[in-house]
């Protein structure tokens, strides 16, 4: 066998090796998430201090009693539609509750720049606050945003094409991703969707309607 021949091999024997042990590593995470989540109630009991800055895009009533804080992936089409969901509900109660928006991109070796949309979704925030959320709403609607894509649509939400690019390639805007996801792994949190409903965290899983949920936390107990 040629030396080429064996070096390609090599390579592949490693690759599969690393591969096989991230996987083993993943299922290991995911079972042990799963024991926490049974063990956790719906909504923690402690409140967490959650940095939230006038850069981080708000949706609905600002003075609102409850707020909602979601760390979403949007390079995942589960996260937007729990997004969308709580998007809804506070258009729906505007004077009630609010949301705000932080990004959390899942980050993977193997995966390509999951922080280019979120950059996209940054520096269409920074020239108008109230397209960011059509924005948002047009990516959970798109089943695939490649990078020609990805620019005609920050093209169309800006006003200023110029400041746009500067915007997508300042270290500024990363570094508003990745204080982020340090955030996140500070506290010892799992990828996205996280939510917080008054900087308490929602254990979510597939089985709760956070419709529901919400509705019982906005609706006052009988009596009062």
């Amino acid at each position: 066998m040629k030396p080429t021949f064996k070096k390609l091999y090599l390579l592949i024997f490693v690759v599969l090796i690393a591969f096989t042990t991230l996987l083993i590593l993943q299922i290991q995470k995911t079972i042990e998430m799963d024991t926490k989540n049974s063990e956790r109630p719906l909504i923690e009991d402690v409140s967490l201090d959650i940095p939230v800055t006038p850069n981080d895009p708000v949706f609905g009533n600002q003075g609102a009693t409850i707020t909602i804080i979601e760390f979403i992936d949007l390079n995942n089409k589960e996260n937007l539609v729990i997004h969308q969901k709580i998007k809804n509900f506070v258009a729906e109660h505007p004077t009630e509750i609010r949301l705000i928006w932080k990004d959390d991109p899942k980050q993977s070796f193997f995966s390509a720049d999951k922080n280019k949309i979120h950059r996209a979704g940054i520096c269409v925030f920074a020239q108008n606050k109230t397209t960011f959320w059509s924005f948002v709403d047009e990516v959970a609607t798109n089943k695939k945003i490649n990078d020609t894509k990805l620019s005609e649509m920050l093209n169309r939400y800006v006003s200023d094409q110029t400041a746009s690019a500067n915007c997508f390639t300042n270290p500024d805007t990363e570094k508003k991703i990745t204080d982020n996801l340090t955030f996140i792994k500070s506290i010892g949190l799992p990828d996205a969707p996280l939510i917080f409903i008054n900087n308490k965290l929602v254990n979510y899983i597939d089985e709760i309607n956070i419709t529901d949920l919400l509705e019982q936390i906005i609706t006052p107990l009988p009596g009062n």
